[in-house]
Parts: C-alpha cells; structure tokens; sequence
C-alpha cells in the first residue's frame, strides 16, 4: 500500500511580544493560567506537545556539569536530544512540582487561539 505522505505545514513562532502578553499580564482563570504555563514551557524546552505529555521531570531531567538538563527521546522519530533547562522553564518546573498540566493538544489549541 502506498501512502502519500502529507507535506509539513509552515512552522510558526510566538514573537517576543507575543510571549510577554502571555507571561505578564494576569490571566482571567486558573484554566487559563495552565495551558499558558504548559505553551511556555514547550516554549524554553522546544519540547513538541506529544513529547511534552510523556516528559517527567524526576525521570527526564539530569545533572551535568552542574547544570540541570532534559535527556530525552523524541516521540516521532525516536530521536535523543539533550537541552539545558532555562531558568524560565525551571520557574515553571517548580511552580507545578515538576509536573506541567497537560490537556489535550486540541484543547490547548482552543483555549490560546480562540
């Protein structure tokens, strides 16, 4: 059976702005304020979201060289990558004890794109 591979849509980017509007001003809910912080934390990781709903933090996130860095393997592709945690993404790591709330990708969609 041959399958025709669907091509990649174009990769966007949120904008310095566009980050700053979601890390600066208040959020309406508590909702609300999760799917910003999982967005941002995919953000600082470069995490995709099905690698971001397997991520554990006791189990992905390693000491080297006196850094705390993510060691993981991507999902689709079955890739290893190593990442330095940014001090924005370890903000929200330990805002949320090292478990970023997950909702489903096309809830997440919804909720930022409406």
């Amino acid at each position: 059976m041959n399958e025709e591979r669907e091509e990649p849509g174009q990769i966007l980017f949120y904008t310095e702005h566009e980050l700053a509007l979601m890390t600066d001003n208040p959020l309406l809910t508590h909702h609300l304020e999760r799917v910003v912080d999982a967005t941002l934390f995919q953000c600082y990781t470069g995490l995709a979201y099905c690698d971001l709903k397997r991520f554990d933090a006791r189990k992905h996130i390693v000491q080297l060289q006196g850094r705390d860095i993510i060691q993981f393997t991507r999902q689709k592709g079955d890739a290893p990558f190593t990442i330095p945690v940014l001090p924005q993404a370890q903000r929200l790591l330990s805002k949320y004890t090292g478990q970023i709330p997950i909702i489903s990708n096309q809830k997440m969609n919804e909720y930022l794109f409406f």
